[in-house]
């Protein structure tokens, strides 16, 4: 939002920044932010974005990796 010059007086944009302000919290003040000619880079917001993609995808892979391991059983035929 702030890349594209969003009014944050708006209620839709103060929203989202409300509902992200928690998670970007832990990273405030990591990177400098960045203004090229209007336009708002957010480095801060960048990295922590994919923090939060890593953290996500190394949950999914553990998670299938346990359900994989606990779901085998071995089928006895007599």
């Amino acid at each position: 939002m702030r890349l594209l010059g969003a009014i944050s007086n708006s209620p839709f944009v103060g929203w989202i920044y409300d509902m992200t302000a928690p998670l970007l919290a832990p990273f405030q003040n990591v990177f400098p932010t960045g203004e090229i000619q209007g336009f708002v880079f957010d480095f801060t917001t960048l990295f922590a974005l994919l923090v939060y993609v890593f953290l996500g995808y190394l949950i999914l892979q553990l998670s299938k990796h346990n359900f994989s391991t606990t779901r085998r059983t071995t089928i006895v035929r007599e």
